[in-house]
C-alpha cells in the first residue's frame, strides 16, 4: 500500500542459468519504488500436480512518499462515461448529457440521477439522443436550456488556411447557415466562433468531428478541435459546395449537406499552400515554390542537395498544419508505394532518397482533384513518380490476429458501401480468437477496444494509435470451425460498431453444447471458448 516492491528474503545472488535478458523484471533485494502512485501486486502458485493459480491486486498508495489523498465526493459534480454516438460525457447511471462547465445547466454540486427510462430501454446513449419513453422524465430539462447567442456567429476554416473569419447567415434566431466548397484534397475543416472570439468557440468534442459529434462551447477549449467535411470516400469532385448549418438546441447541432447552387464568389480564389519537412529543414516547415501553369496546375516544387550522409528524408504538409501531412504508405521512395494524406495518420513515415554528396534533387508535388503526384528528379535515382489512391482505398486496412500468427492480412472493401472493409475466418480448436485492425500494415495505427479483450461491438473503438497491452478484440463460441466476418467502418455512427463481427454460421449447436457441458460436469475442464489463454501482448 506504499507503491513499493518488497525485497526477496535471503536473496544474495541469481542463478546464472536464468535467462532474463530483455525481460522487464527486477529481482529486488531491497525495498524498490514503483515510480507511480498506484500499481499491481500479485502472486503465482504452481502445484506439484500441474495446477496453477494467480492472484493480482490493484490499489493506490495509502502511505509513504507516494500516498494519494482521499477523494471528497461532495466536491465531485458528475461521474461520467463517454457516449458512443457523439463522443461527449454522460452520467454513468441515468445517461444524462453532461453540459459544458460554462452552461447554466451545469450543476456545481454532486449530481444525482433524476430520470428512469422505460423498463426495456438501455442507458448506453446520452439523454439528448435518447428518443424512448421514460418512467420518470428528467426534471426542469427545458428550463435549464441555454439561450442562443445574441452576438453574430462567424466561421473559420481550412479553405483559406484559417486566415479570415466569415459571418454566418442567421435564419430564424436559432439557426445559421454558411456555404463552403471543397478544395484540392476534397476535405476541409472548420470551427465556429461567437462574435469572432477564439475564447467563445463552438467546436466538436472530438478532433475531426463528424455531424454526429457533440458541439461544445462557446468557450476557450476549441484549440485543435475542428469539424471535418470529407468527400474523399464518396469521391465527390473538388469544388463541390456544402451548406453548413448550426441549430441552437441543447446541445447545439452542426450539420452539412451538399448543394448545387449558391457557391460564394470568394471560394473561387481560395488556395491551399504546401510545405516540406525534411532532414535538411531543421525541423521546420519550408514553403514549396508555386510553379503552377495553365497546362500544369496546382504544382509545387522544392530544391535540395544531398548532405554528407548521402541520404535525406522528407514529407509534406498542407497549410502548415501537422494534422494534414502527405507521406508514403511505407518508408520508401519506390514508385509502387502509394502516397497518403493529407491527414493525421502519418506516424513518422517519410520518403528516403539517396545520392552523391552535394547532388541536386528536385521534388515536385501536384494535387488535382485529390489525386497527388510526387516526382523526384535526381541523377542518382533518375526520375521517380509516386501517386495516391483515391476513394475508400486511400488507406488499406489489415487484420492481425491469433489465427494469423499476429501477421497482417488484408481486408476487402464491401462493394455495397464506400467505407466498410471486411475479413472472413473461422474459430480454431480452442473456440476463441483475438484480433485488432490496423491501417497500412502499421501497428502504430491500430484500432482496438477501450476495454481489454472486449467482444466486437461492445466497447468504444479507440485509434488510430498504438494498442496498449491486452487491447484486442475477443471472439468466441462453443463450436470450433464456426465462420465469422470482421467488419470495419471508420464512419460508423456508433463508435462501438467501428469494428464489429457477423457470424456466418452458428457458433453453437446441440453437439457443441452437449460436449461443453460434458467436459464441464464430468472432466472438470473449462468449456471451449472460456477465458483461458488470453494474450497479454498482441501487437507485434
Amino acid at each position: 500500500n506504499a507503491c513499493a516492491g518488497t525485497p526477496n528474503v535471503h536473496l544474495t545472488s541469481l542463478n546464472p542459468h536464468l535467462d532474463v535478458e530483455g525481460f522487464p523484471t527486477i529481482f529486488a533485494n531491497e525495498i524498490t519504488d514503483y515510480g507511480f502512485n498506484s500499481g499491481y501486486s500479485g502472486v503465482s502458485s504452481f502445484g506439484f500436480g500441474g495446477a496453477n493459480a494467480r492472484a493480482d491486486v490493484f490499489a493506490t498508495a495509502k502511505r509513504g512518499a507516494r500516498a494519494t489523498g482521499s477523494l471528497d465526493w461532495n466536491r465531485v459534480d458528475y461521474v461520467t462515461v463517454t457516449c458512443p454516438i457523439d463522443g461527449g460525457p454522460m452520467h454513468y447511471t441515468d445517461g444524462k448529457c453532461v453540459p459544458g462547465a460554462t452552461s447554466k445547466a451545469y450543476k456545481h454540486e454532486p449530481y444525482h440521477a433524476d430520470a428512469i427510462r422505460g423498463e426495456d430501454e438501455a442507458y448506453d446513449v446520452n439523454s439528448s439522443l435518447y428518443a424512448g419513453r421514460y418512467h420518470l422524465a428528467p426534471r426542469n430539462a427545458d428550463m435549464l436550456a441555454d439561450a442562443a447567442p445574441k452576438d453574430p456567429i462567424y466561421i473559420v476554416g481550412s479553405w483559406d488556411c484559417f486566415r479570415e473569419a466569415y459571418l454566418m447567415d442567421p435564419e430564424d434566431g436559432n439557426r445559421w447557415n454558411f456555404v463552403v466548397t471543397l478544395g484540392d484534397a476534397r476535405c476541409e475543416r472548420f470551427q465556429l466562433r461567437v462574435n469572432n472570439s477564439p475564447v467563445e468557440a463552438l467546436y466538436p468534442f472530438l478532433k475531426d468531428g463528424s455531424m454526429q459529434t457533440r458541439c461544445a462551447g462557446p468557450d476557450d477549449g476549441g484549440e485543435g478541435h475542428y469539424w471535418l467535411v470529407d468527400g474523399r470516400d464518396s469521391e465527390v469532385p473538388t469544388g463541390t459546395a456544402y451548406c453548413i448549418t448550426l441549430v441552437w438546441s441543447t446541445p447545439p447541432r452542426v450539420s452539412w449537406e451538399q448543394i448545387r447552387e449558391g457557391v460564394p464568389s470568394w471560394a473561387k480564389h481560395c488556395r491551399h499552400s504546401y510545405a516540406v519537412l525534411g532532414s535538411w529543414t531543421g525541423g521546420v516547415f519550408e514553403a514549396l515554390r508555386d510553379v503552377s501553369a495553365d497546362d500544369d496546375e496546382n504544382t509545387w516544387e522544392a530544391a535540395l542537395r544531398i548532405g554528407n550522409s548521402g541520404s535525406e528524408w522528407f514529407r509534406f504538409v498542407r497549410d502548415g498544419d501537422p494534422e494534414q501531412l502527405i507521406y508514403p504508405s511505407t518508408n520508401s521512395c519506390s514508385e509502387d508505394v502509394p502516397v497518403r494524406g493529407p491527414d493525421n495518420m502519418c506516424n513518422e513515415k517519410c520518403w528516403h532518397i539517396f545520392g552523391k554528396v552535394g547532388e541536386a534533387v528536385t521534388l515536385r508535388l501536384q494535387i488535382i482533384d485529390a489525386h497527388i503526384t510526387l516526382t523526384v528528379l535526381s541523377n542518382s535515382m533518375g526520375n521517380r513518380v509516386m501517386n495516391s489512391v483515391e476513394g475508400p482505398h486511400r488507406h488499406g486496412y489489415y487484420v492481425a490476429a491469433s489465427f494469423t500468427g499476429w501477421s497482417f492480412e488484408p481486408m476487402e472493401l464491401d462493394p455495397a458501401t464506400s467505407s466498410t472493409f471486411r475479413y472472413r475466418n473461422s474459430l480454431g480448436s480452442s473456440g476463441e480468437e483475438f484480433f485488432y485492425v490496423a491501417a497500412d500494415n502499421d501497428p502504430g495505427l491500430s484500432f482496438f477496444p477501450e476495454a481489454e479483450a472486449a467482444y466486437p461491438g461492445d466497447s468504444i473503438v479507440a485509434g488510430p494509435d498504438a494498442a496498449a497491452d491486452g487491447r484486442v478484440f475477443h471472439v468466441f463460441g462453443l463450436r470450433p470451425g464456426a465462420e465469422f466476418e470482421i467488419r470495419f467502418d471508420r464512419n460508423a455512427r456508433d463508435r462501438r460498431k467501428i469494428v464489429d463481427v457477423r457470424w456466418l454460421t452458428d457458433r453453437v449447436d446441440s453437439d457443441s453444447l452437449q460436449q461443453a457441458m460434458y467436459s464441464y460436469l464430468l472432466a472438470g475442464h473449462c468449456p471451449v471458448g472460456g477465458s483461458q489463454g488470453r494474450p497479454r501482448m498482441a501487437v507485434v
